[in-house]
């Protein structure tokens, strides 16, 4: 009798740590499940950082191409003053045309701040670009942080086989729910990301119009201005003698251009920005 109480004993026991052995066997399985998918998760929000990262660096590098242009044109119209500077040592005369026509260029500041102009307008724009892909990455983190946490402790634990049961269950659905929602949002996000870069691309070409009009200006200013000076100090500027008739807008046209028998030429005012009151033609 008393070995038969020890053989049930021995075998309640036996049974009780098997149970709690495949139990905990489970629970490891699915903490490794929840791990899994958790990285997967973290995946996707790391995709969408990358992607807003390399978005932004590409835009603002692309704005600075603009910069390094408008650079380049302060530094070719800061080497023009110098050298009328230095063209203004030559003789009186000399002196004489290069402050009469020197002050028509535009100053290092102007050109500076014009430049600037057509580019701060796409700088203000960019967060408006992103931002609804933003928003989306930042419902992501949420959901990751917050939401599937919750919905994770809800399952709750036991060790009781038929809870563990449901606690696996539980686990799944959570995790299948969680999984949907990563990959509905991250297609959003890059439905986003696409319909940002074409804003992007329209935005940069505004700026960059902008920045060639104002280039296209101040080379025209500075060509017109030394075409001027030249012609003072050559004395071939006679026009600039008689009152009222004086044009500062010179263009020059090739001979080959003008034929008497044609009754069309070469328009001399495209490209121009706007219209001026004159502009004289130097035929070469």
């Amino acid at each position: 009798m008393f070995l038969k109480t020890v053989l049930i004993l021995l075998s309640v026991v036996a049974a009780s740590t098997a149970q709690n052995s495949t139990t905990n066997v489970t629970t490891i399985r699915i903490d490794d499940y929840i791990a899994a998918n958790k990285r997967n998760f973290e995946n996707t929000i790391r995709d969408c950082n990358y992607k807003l990262l390399a978005f932004e660096e590409l835009y603002n590098g692309r704005l600075d191409t603009i910069d390094i242009q408008k650079d380049l044109l302060v530094d070719t119209l800061r080497s023009n003053n110098e050298r009328l500077s230095t063209l203004a040592f030559l003789s009186d005369s000399s002196k004489s045309c290069v402050n009469k026509y020197q002050n028509s260029l535009p100053t290092e500041y102007n050109v500076t701040v014009t430049i600037q102009n057509c580019t701060s307008s796409a700088k203000n724009a960019y967060r408006t670009l992103v931002t609804d892909a933003r928003d989306t990455r930042s419902n992501l983190e949420y959901y990751y942080d917050v939401t599937l946490n919750e919905e994770l402790k809800k399952c709750g634990n036991s060790s009781n086989v038929t809870a563990q049961t449901n606690y696996t269950l539980c686990v799944t659905t959570v995790i299948d729910t969680a999984n949907v929602y990563a990959f509905e949002n991250h297609k959003i996000f890059n439905s986003q990301m696409e319909e940002a870069a074409c804003s992007a691309n329209t935005q940069i070409k505004k700026a960059l119009d902008c920045s060639f009009n104002s280039q296209g200006n101040v080379f025209q200013a500075i060509s017109a201005t030394n075409l001027q000076v030249n012609m003072c100090i050559q004395g071939t500027n006679s026009v600039a003698t008689c009152p009222g008739y004086y044009c500062q807008n010179v263009e020059r046209v090739p001979a080959s251009a003008v034929n008497p028998k044609n009754q069309t030429m070469p328009n001399p005012f495209y490209g121009r920005n706007g219209t001026t009151s004159c502009l004289m033609l130097d035929i070469v």
